[in-house]
This record gives C-alpha cells, structure tokens and sequence, in this order.
C-alpha cells in the first residue's frame, strides 16, 4: 500500500518540474519584453540625449614652449640644432565651484514603453585664483608666447544642450561657443576670455546658466578645489551614485533634494588637474557623484522576481491539495493538479500582459481576482465542496497578497521570503503532526477502490 502513496508523490513531483517548463517560457517572455524596452531607451537617447555627466568648468590657457631638438642631417650625416615650438595647454581647478541643478522630469513614450527623461536647470558658479598662472608663467622660462585663454565646460552629450549659454566672466557677458576644445573631454563648450591679466593677484569670478536635456542618470565631476552641488527635481524615486553620497538629502512623495560638499582633500583634485595638463588624466571623472532617476523596483523588474516564487507557489498549491487528499480521504486525479499548477503559471504572463497598459499594482490586483477566483471554483467542485473551494481561493489570494508585499519591499525581500517559506513548513508540519503515514497509502488504496 506504500507503494502508492510512493507513486503519488513521484508523479506530483514530476508535474512540479514539468510546470517548470511554461513558468520559464514567461520568464523569457519578460526578458524579450525588457530587450525591447532598452531598444526604445535606446531610440529616445537618439532623439533626446543620453545620460549627462558635467565636467568643468576649467580654465584652459594655452602657450607655446621652445625647445632645441637635435635632427639627423642626412647630407651632413650628424646631428643638428633645430629650435621648434609646440603649443600646449595648462588647466586651472576653480578654487570654488557652487552648482545647482533645478531637475524637472518627463516620461516619453515609444508604443505602450515609457522612459523617464529630464530637463535640468542648472547654475554654476565659482572662483578662479590667479596663482597658478603667475607660478607656470615663473617657472618656465621656455614658454615663447601665450594664446587667448578659455574657459571650458565638457558635456558628456551635447545634443542636451538646449540653448546658448551666457557667461558672466570679471564684470564682462561672454557668448559660449560649442566644442570643449580640451584633450580631456571633446564634447561640451567654451568661451573665449581675451587677455586676462596674469601679473595681477586678482581671482576672476564666474557665472553662467545652462539648460540641459538627458536621460536617467545626472551625475557630476567635482573640479573644485570646494566643490558644493545642489540638486533638487520631481522625481520621486532617486538613487544616489558616483564615488560621494550627499551630506543632505531629502526623498518626499512630489520629489527630492540633495545637497553634496566635496573638498580636494577628498578628491585631491588640484593634482589630477595639473596631470591632466600633462595628459595623463585618466583620474578625472573617477570622483564623479549624481543620482540616477530610475525607478528601483520597475514593472519588469518585479515581475521577473514574481516569477521566481512561482515554482514555491506550485509547491505550496500541490501540498494543500495533497493534504485535503489525505486528511479528508478525498482523491485528487494528477491532471487535476495540474491543471492548478498550470492556472497558477499564467497568472505571471496575464500579470506582465495586464501590467504593460495598467500598471503593475492594479494588475497585480486583477491577475489575483482571476486567478484566485478560478481556483476557488474548480477546487470547489474538486472536492465536491463549495466552501472549501472559497477557503482554498482565499489562501492563494492571501499568498498573492503576500508575495506582493515582498516585491514592493527590496530591502528586506529576501527576509520576508524566508519567513514565508518557513511560516508555511511550520504550517504543514503543525497540520500532520498526529497523521499516521503509515495508513495513508492504505486510505489511498480504499479510496481508489471506493472510486
């Protein structure tokens, strides 16, 4: 007679793993969704603009060097003096840098896939000292001329730009023009500064206003010797990235502020700066800090999670039936189960289908009345037993429910989760803990007689 309850559970075992079959055909159902959500991410970056990284603004201000090169004179067959002169440039941090950044957001739509764009205000101001200059023009006596001074703000994208800045440089209003014109970063813009006076002690003050277009993540390269950036927008979901997190920060349901304050002590900016006018400045960008604007728990992110507690909602499902079969001597055909098993799986594919056009809340909601609701009515007539049907629907509402929870929490859904699997062996352990296994496969046995 044990043999048959033996045989039960092999052949539930073997449906559990079957079902595994359409459970990760909607799994790659929703990866092919999500491609087709980054080929639009993709397509609107081309239209809008990418992500924005802002770097500067420096001061740019280019010289010419002399030097004595020795040349090989074939006809002479020896060496020979040769004066040449090469231009270079030499970068100034500012000494202060104050931005802010007024982030207002949209989503754009390609079809039924929307993508979270922004239009930032953003205000820079600063100081620039005039030491560094005097000290480069001390220190090498080979430089052989200067060349017009710039300054230069490099734009990881400058398709964002939205109009043409204006610069406030030492009392004067100067016109930006496009191209960074540094060898550290191509895209951007810059203003030229005419003759600025590099005798003098006298810092130069700075200000400019700069509308930019980007997507998803606004992130920034403290070049400040003291650096302060302010950023405040709509969003209500944001995640702080790069190297520093704010000192402030403030996340309210119509949106967020935060506030970062970065010294060189911190970044050792002033020495990177210099390195960079040696062409060595691949450390530059490594002290970058933003906040990304995309949602951390998004609508195909929590159903690919759903879908993973779909083979625990099967086990679940299997066991509760298998003990309305034992403890209420009530047989339950194989195609039976599987068919529940199967009505479980397509609540995840009606839950990402729904969730495309409604939202995953309210179709998380309508997957749940479906899906419970036809349990309730086939286990009812199952078991020959309209409230027991209702019970049983219940109670895979009541996971749904619960499974939604852990979904919305990312912090603690691992926790959650266990404390459900756990909850539910404690459950089915408290359940048959005066059922005799041994005179089970025998009722097995009866019943099938019986039938």
């Amino acid at each position: 007679m044990q043999r048959k309850l033996l045989f039960k559970i092999i052949i539930l075992f073997v449906l559990g793993l079957l079902l595994l079959i359409p459970l990760g055909s909607i799994e790659d159902t929703i990866h092919e969704r999500l491609s087709y959500l980054h080929v639009v991410r993709d397509d609107i970056a081309r239209s809008w603009t990418g992500a924005q990284q802002l770097i500067g603004p420096l001061l740019v201000v280019p010289y010419q060097v002399r030097r004595v090169d020795k040349v090989w004179d074939p006809e002479k067959k020896q060496h020979r003096e040769e004066v040449r002169h090469y231009w270079k440039q030499q970068y100034v941090a500012p000494e202060t840098l104050h931005a802010e950044a007024d982030v207002r957001t949209e989503v754009r739509y390609r079809g039924i896939y929307g993508v979270p764009v922004y239009t930032a205000g953003l205000t820079v101001s600063g100081r620039f000292a005039n030491r560094a200059l005097r000290e480069l023009a001390a220190s090498r006596s080979d430089i052989s001329a200067w060349g017009r001074p710039y300054l230069s703000v490099g734009v990881s994208d400058s398709h964002g730009i939205v109009s043409q800045p204006q610069l406030s440089w030492a009392r004067q209003t100067l016109a930006f023009q496009p191209g960074a014109k540094t060898q550290i970063f191509e895209q951007g813009l810059h203003a030229d500064l005419g003759e600025m006076g590099r005798e003098t002690e006298q810092g130069f003050e700075f200000r400019f206003a700069l509308d930019l277009r980007g997507m998803e993540n606004l992130s920034f390269v403290p070049v400040g010797l003291d650096t302060e950036v302010r950023v405040a927008s709509d969003w209500a979901h944001p995640s702080f990235i790069g190297r520093f997190l704010p000192e402030e920060r403030e996340t309210r349901a119509d949106g967020f502020s935060a506030r970062w304050r970065v010294s060189s002590f911190a970044t050792d900016m002033g020495r990177i700066v210099a390195d960079c006018s040696s062409a060595e400045c691949k450390n530059l960008q490594t002290n970058s800090f933003g906040v990304s604007l995309i949602d951390p728990v998004d609508l195909y992110t929590q159903a690919e999670r759903s879908v993973k507690y779909g083979l625990l909602f099967i086990t679940l499902t299997f066991t509760a039936f298998f003990l309305f079969e034992v403890l209420k001597r009530m047989p339950v055909h194989p195609i039976q189960y599987g068919l529940v098993g199967l009505a479980l799986s397509l609540f995840y594919l009606l839950l990402i289908a729904l969730a495309e056009h409604i939202g995953f809340a309210a179709a998380y909601l309508l997957g749940t009345v479906a899906c419970s609701g036809l349990l309730a009515l086939y286990t009812g007539s199952v078991l020959d037993d309209r409230r027991r049907g209702l019970v049983f629907g219940g109670v895979i509402a009541l996971l749904y429910g619960m499974l939604y929870v852990i979904l919305r929490s990312e912090d603690h859904a691992l926790l959650m989760g266990a404390l459900l699997v756990f909850g539910t062996l404690a459950v089915v352990m408290f359940t048959t803990r005066r059922l005799d296994w041994y005179a089970v496969g025998e009722q097995m046995a009866a019943l099938k007689k019986a039938g």
